[in-house]
């Protein structure tokens, strides 16, 4: 199976927040996002210590061909740290200690113990600062390489000059797409508000529906949308966008969720929506398609309490004594053609769809009013 490449390109104005979206996540991960934005300083390539600067003593036995029994206690201590270039722990390389001439013969002989363990823990410090530096410098080479990936050509030759730092590209690159913050704060308002838009039926693809929900409350966030911030407003908002198609799991949900409003996130509220809606899960069918239900505290057929309101024809029947076999046995015979002898059998009024739904309940979705609800009263 093939991978879908997800790598944002940045060609026009509109791809802006995508791309830079994606570069900000890869700055972060390089940790270099704060350098980018001006908050800290990119890192400075460090100086190697410079040997001149430490005292020296007398020049050392061994370099003079002095024996070594004749050598001075100080001496040997010099002796002993250059040999196994640890000292108080810390362990070194001084083979970048160059001096003026750029030899590096004996430069350690005729140095002072302290001298030598001050030079040795600079040495470690300098080692560690050139780590960083390097490594920072090739994330910063790496995100350059992906800029030049995937900004288009005009973008590029305007915004971003080789001899330039990578914020001043980031920074050109904004300047040059014309994406001002109350412009995108405005296309941020305008994508929440056509994703909390009432649904007026249930969508073709559910998932798909609330994974866009989810993509607006994303942006929304990030752009500090006054209603995405909001917990009691965005999820008021999701509700009413989806009440008419699953009326039951909207009141049930938001009388759940009701107490526990401050700590409920936007992907929580997806997820249930989609469990809601799953294939066989029963909460978004149509209940007017069902006939016959079992209501609370007792059987109710199709919405209709009162037989005579939802058929009147029955009950017209039943009174003129005329309609069906009752009326032709009255008559003395039965007709074989089925014609005549009698008022022909009224057809049965079936009750509407609008009064069935109006006796729907609200609260379980059964067929009967809210006053006679079990559930309602828990």
């Amino acid at each position: 199976m093939s991978s879908i490449d997800k790598t944002a390109t940045l060609s026009t104005a509109d791809d802006w927040d995508t791309w830079s979206q994606q570069f900000r996540g890869k700055a972060i991960a390089a940790d270099i996002w704060e350098a980018i934005k001006g908050t800290e300083t990119f890192l400075r390539k460090p100086t190697a210590p410079d040997i001149n600067n430490y005292p020296r003593t007398a020049p050392s036995p061994a370099t003079h061909g002095i024996p070594a029994t004749q050598a001075t206690p100080a001496t040997q201590t010099i002796q002993a740290t250059a040999t196994s270039g640890t000292v108080d722990g810390i362990t070194a390389s001084t083979e970048n200690i160059l001096t003026p001439d750029g030899s590096t013969d004996g430069i350690l002989d005729d140095l002072s113990p302290e001298s030598y363990r001050s030079l040795n823990y600079q040495m470690t410090m300098y080692q560690l600062k050139l780590k960083d530096y390097k490594e920072q410098k090739e994330h910063v080479r790496l995100l350059k390489e992906w800029v030049m990936k995937t900004v288009s050509t005009h973008y590029f030759a305007t915004a971003c000059e080789a001899d330039k730092s990578i914020s001043e590209w980031y920074n050109n690159l904004k300047e040059q797409t014309g994406i001002s913050n109350q412009k995108a704060l405005r296309d941020a308002q305008d994508a929440y508000r056509v994703a909390v838009k009432p649904l007026t039926r249930m969508p073709k693809d559910p998932t798909k529906w609330s994974e866009a929900w989810e993509q607006a409350m994303a942006h929304a966030i990030r752009k500090k949308v006054p209603e995405a911030l909001s917990v009691t407003t965005w999820f008021n908002d999701f509700i009413y966008a989806v009440e008419q198609v699953v009326p039951t799991w909207a009141i049930s949900y938001k009388l759940h969720k009701e107490a526990e409003q401050l700590t409920l996130t936007y992907r929580e509220v997806a997820n249930a929506f989609r469990e809601a809606v799953r294939p066989g899960s029963g909460s978004w069918r149509n209940p007017i398609s069902h006939r016959i239900v079992k209501g609370s505290f007792g059987p109710s057929f199709a919405g209709a309490e009162d037989t005579k309101e939802a058929y009147p024809g029955d009950a017209q029947d039943s009174e003129d004594g005329s309609g069906g076999d009752g009326g032709e046995r009255n008559n003395g015979k039965r007709r074989r053609d089925g014609s005549g002898g009698g008022r022909p059998k009224k057809k049965l009024k079936k009750a509407s769809g609008a009064a069935i739904y109006s006796r729907i309940c609200p609260c379980c979705g059964q067929f009967h009013h809210l006053a006679k609800c079990y559930y309602a009263f828990l």
